[in-house]
Order: C-alpha cells, then sequence, then structure tokens
C-alpha cells in the first residue's frame, strides 16, 4: 500500500519531533534531569507509534459495552461491575491474550481473556490492591489495526475517588478523547467538571450519548440539542462533534448479524469511519476493512 499525502506528511512531522527532543535531551546535560527522563518517555512513545484514544466518563455511561460494540464481541467487563482503578488497553493482535503490566515490575504476565475481570474490576481486585498498572487486551479485530489503542478507564466521580485520580492521571497519555454520557442523566455537573479537565489535555474531543434508546424520536432531539448547548458553554472553542447512539444494541446486532438493528442504533455512523475518522484521521480512515458495516 503506497503512502498517501497525509500519512507522508504524519511520518515527516513525526521525524521532525523525534529530532526536537533529541536535541533538549542533548541540552538538558543532566541524563538524569527530569527534563531528559520526561524526554525519553516521548521518544518512547514515538517510536512505539501508539494512537491513545481514550473512552472516559462516569460509571454506568456504557463506556465498555461501547468499545465490545466496536470489536464486535464482549471482550470487556461491562454491566453493574465497576473497573478497578487501573487503566484497560485494547488493540490489535494475532491470537486472544492478555498482558498484565504491574507497578514497579518490569516482566507483564500474560493470562486468558476470561481471566480479565479477575483483574481489572472491582470484584476481582477491589481498590486495585494488586497495584496493576495496565491490562493490555489484544484481540484480532481488524477495527483495532493501525496502532489505535483505544483505552477503558475507571468511571469518573465513583465513591472510589483513585479511580478518577487514574483516570485524569492518563488524559496527558491521551492523543484524543471519546467522552461518554448517557441518555437517561446527560452531563450532570460531575461530567462537566472531567470535560473541563479532559479539554485541557486534550485537544481532539468527541463526545457520545449512549442508551438513546431509551428516548423517544422528539425527546433524542430535545436532548442532544440541549447537550450541544451545554458543550458550547463549558468549552467555547467551537463546536464539538456529538454523536448519538445505543451501544447495548450494536454489540446485539453485530452479535447475532442483524443489520437493520444495527443501523437503528447509531453505530455505523460513529464508527470507525465516520466519527472515529474525526479523531484518528488517517489511521482509521484508511484501514482496510475496518467500517462495522463491511464486517456482518
Amino acid at each position: 500500500m503506497s503512502e498517501t499525502p497525509d500519512l507522508r506528511r504524519y511520518v515527516l512531522a513525526r521525524q521532525a519531533v523525534t529530532d526536537l527532543v533529541r536535541s533538549a535531551i542533548a541540552l538538558a546535560g543532566d541524563p538524569d534531569a527530569p527534563l531528559a527522563a520526561e524526554c525519553r518517555h516521548l521518544l518512547e512513545r514515538l517510536a512505539e507509534n501508539r494512537f491513545n484514544l481514550a473512552v472516559v466518563g462516569q460509571f454506568k455511561r456504557g463506556k465498555s459495552t461501547l468499545l465490545n460494540a466496536i470489536v464486535g464481541r464482549e471482550v470487556l467487563p461491562a454491566g453493574v461491575i465497576p473497573l478497578t482503578s487501573a487503566i484497560t488497553s485494547l488493540t490489535y493482535g494475532p491470537r486472544d491474550r492478555v498482558l498484565l503490566r504491574w507497578r514497579g515490575r518490569m516482566l507483564q504476565q500474560e493470562v486468558p481473556l476470561r481471566q480479565l475481570a479477575d483483574f481489572v474490576t472491582e470484584r476481582g481486585n477491589p481498590g486495585n490492591e494488586r497495584h496493576l498498572e495496565e491490562a493490555i487486551v489484544e484481540v484480532p479485530s481488524p477495527a483495532l489495526r493501525r496502532g489505535v489503542w483505544f483505552i477503558d478507564t475507571p468511571g469518573v466521580g465513583s465513591s472510589d475517588v483513585s479511580n478518577s485520580q487514574t483516570t485524569l492521571r492518563f488524559l496527558p497519555e491521551a492523543s484524543a478523547v471519546i467522552f461518554v454520557t448517557s441518555a437517561d442523566a446527560p452531563l450532570g455537573e460531575v461530567e462537566e467538571r472531567f470535560l473541563g479537565a479532559a479539554r485541557a489535555h486534550v485537544r481532539k474531543l468527541l463526545v457520545v450519548v449512549n442508551k438513546v434508546d431509551l428516548v423517544g424520536p422528539d425527546e433524542r432531539d430535545e436532548l442532544l440539542a440541549f447537550i450541544r448547548s451545554r458543550l458550547a458553554l463549558l468549552l467555547g472553542d467551537g463546536e464539538v462533534a456529538v454523536h448519538a447512539l445505543s451501544a447495548s444494541q450494536a454489540l446485539a446486532a453485530r452479535m447475532g448479524g442483524d443489520t437493520g438493528m444495527l443501523n437503528v442504533s447509531g453505530l455505523p455512523e460513529f464508527a470507525p469511519r465516520r466519527g472515529l475518522a474525526m479523531v484518528v484521521g488517517e489511521r482509521i480512515a484508511s484501514a482496510p476493512g475496518v467500517a462495522v458495516q463491511d464486517e456482518l
């Protein structure tokens, strides 16, 4: 596959940034200085060519269900079980597996996908008492090609403040953010505060209004108008894309091969060539076979 002009510009820009970071390390002088350490971390991220697309929001807004719908199967724990205060990354791999990164350890531990909930949920790992840093979930899904890493973050605003802290600490690592709210409880005070914090760290922001199957068509239009008006007041820097969908309908449709239900769910309007292409650009838009409707 030949390089497109956009991809060529991206490669050149990445090399230019790499050269600037290396120059900063040389200017720092002391290799142990905080600036030098931060620059080395940036070089590692550039070498990984990893695009972190963080999915954030309050608990029970449907973040994990949305990611499962994009992949087309129940990969991540969802429902009534909240995530523990650790990051769960979803990326492409030739086979199903989970790699666990622990705090203070160099080596990763591999476990079967069926054991994921034992490490990333409050039921299996309450308060992250095992000190898990990140669970990397690899599955052979075309939607995960091109170096895009979907990051499932702990819900903000829960009774466990460490969950919110974990998500806030990760924001500087995010290349873009999908903020998930829901039609049954849109944009509460906690969500609005978090949106402001997220916008300070991430330039590319996409808002998903989940669970729209719970409201009628007339209510939906009124709801979306309200959310767009609140976003304009909160962010004040241009229109933010807002997508309405039902992640639970989309997941059921994809797992059952129901194209009609899939279209009703709103997912094809969002993932990945249309909505997600707005935040990940060339990585998704030029990836072969990643459109949800093409996989059915």
